[in-house]
């Protein structure tokens, strides 16, 4: 390959001129493999076949009558000039053309030329059988099963009883010579319905082959879509968990420090500091939960950090209790599994967010119990609840989606004595 150098030590690059002709020359092949693909697909088609069967049968049958029949005719018989020879040819290999979309149809009119040429003497013409033979496969590979097996049996009997009536009754062959032509007359039958039954076989298992591959396509593309949407809900269910209880939070805080901006500066800083923190704080989840939208990141590192689980649950009331209101936290048991403490996590936090939100708490406690490969969270406050009816807003939404994926329980609702409860039961205990 010819390069062109620029720039010294700066190593090599192709001169513009190559690149082009580069483009040019594989563009070129492009084309001409395009046309190829089109050649070949053109002689593959099923019309392409048929005319070039039909054409070399022709040929065959006019040369057999003019170098086979002719010279063995007898003295006193009937011998056809060219173009009749040409015509007769034509007239027997003709409806061939035809004997995919009328496969019994030309088989009908195959057998009756097979009959005419014996009835006017040429009994050494090949091409008959060979005519009659293909015309037996087209019914067996493309006709109605049921149609071709009565038009195959008609055809073989009218062309025996022909074949009969000449040899016996007519010629006075001799029972062996009967024996012979017999079964040269049902050769073609036996050979052409057997090869079109392997062929119809072949054919239907490749359709039906075809078909599986295009079903198993269309059952990829659904779990893929699936697939790609139980993703989306899980990304935008991390996304409400985590965004909306750290802004929440951050509000809480934030109006606390503009109402004691003037007359405690220390409490305003401190509820600012906390507001602060909290931005880091979503950030760094916001990073964690893209994380899982890459496998690696840049540096080739796991691109994902360790999901929160119980053990962050003290950092999560603490940020609550700076926001204004008291929790009791309670943890009881070892640890569970990574996507139950996960989603227990996640639980507690979109409770406590609500308790925050809908104001009127005075207090709330948390209550975590894992026993035997399970969790079960409780969340109770005494505020006046949500204002919405449980089950609309998107927390309780996202709560009852993770609770069914560990196939467990939640319920919702006021108390009895007031305030709000929040029950899950993750997993089968």
């Amino acid at each position: 390959m010819v390069r062109a150098t620029e720039g010294g030590g700066r190593g090599h690059r192709y001169h513009p001129l190559v690149m082009v002709t580069e483009r040019a020359v594989r563009t070129e092949r492009a084309a001409v493999a395009e046309r190829l693909g089109r050649a070949l697909r053109l002689l593959r088609s099923p019309l392409v076949v048929d005319v070039a069967l039909v054409v070399a049968l022709t040929a065959l049958a006019v040369a057999s009558e003019i170098g086979v029949v002719a010279p063995a005719a007898a003295p006193d018989e009937f011998v056809p000039g060219d173009t009749e020879i040409v015509v007769r040819a034509l007239a027997l290999t003709g409806p061939l053309l035809l004997r995919r979309r009328f496969p019994c149809a030309v088989l009908a009119i195959s057998a009756a030329h097979f009959v005419v040429y014996w009835a006017v003497g040429l009994a050494h013409e090949v091409v008959a059988w060979l005519v009659v033979g293909v015309a037996v496969f087209s019914a067996a590979a493309y006709g109605v099963p049921r149609w071709a097996r009565v038009w195959v049996a008609a055809a073989s009997v009218t062309t025996t009883l022909g074949l009969l009536a000449k040899t016996v009754v007519v010629g006075g062959a001799a029972p062996v010579q009967v024996v012979v032509f017999a079964a040269n007359n049902a050769l073609p039958y036996v050979l052409g319905w057997s090869l079109g039954l392997m062929t119809r076989r072949l054919r239907e298992g490749r359709a039906e082959l075809e078909e599986r591959n295009r079903e198993l396509g269309r059952e990829r593309e659904r779990n893929t879509r699936r697939a790609v949407l139980e993703e989306r809900v899980h990304i935008a269910r991390e996304l409400h968990d985590v965004v909306a209880h750290h802004v929440a939070v951050m509000g809480i805080q934030a109006g606390v420090a503009h109402r004691l901006f003037d007359a405690e500066p220390a409490e305003a800083r401190a509820a600012v500091a906390a507001v602060q923190a909290g931005s880091r704080q979503v950030i760094t989840e916001l990073q964690q939960l893209l994380g899982m939208l890459r496998e690696h990141d840049d540096a080739g590192r796991p691109g994902r950090e360790p999901a929160p689980g119980l053990d962050q649950l003290p950092d999560l009331v603490a940020s609550v209790r700076r926001a204004g209101l008291p929790v009791e936290l309670v943890v009881l048991g070892g640890p569970a599994g990574p996507g139950l403490e996960l989603s227990a996590f996640r639980i507690v936090q979109e409770a406590l967010t609500n308790s925050l939100k809908h104001a009127g708490a005075a207090a709330a406690t948390v209550t975590v119990r894992c026993v035997d490969g399970a969790v079960e969270v409780e969340v109770l406050d005494d505020g006046r609840g949500p204002a919405a009816a449980p089950g609309r807003g998107r927390g309780l939404t996202g709560m009852r989606e993770r609770v069914g994926l560990h196939g467990g329980r939640l319920e919702v609702g006021a108390r009895a004595g007031g305030g709000f409860r929040v029950h899950a039961v993750l997993g089968r205990p």
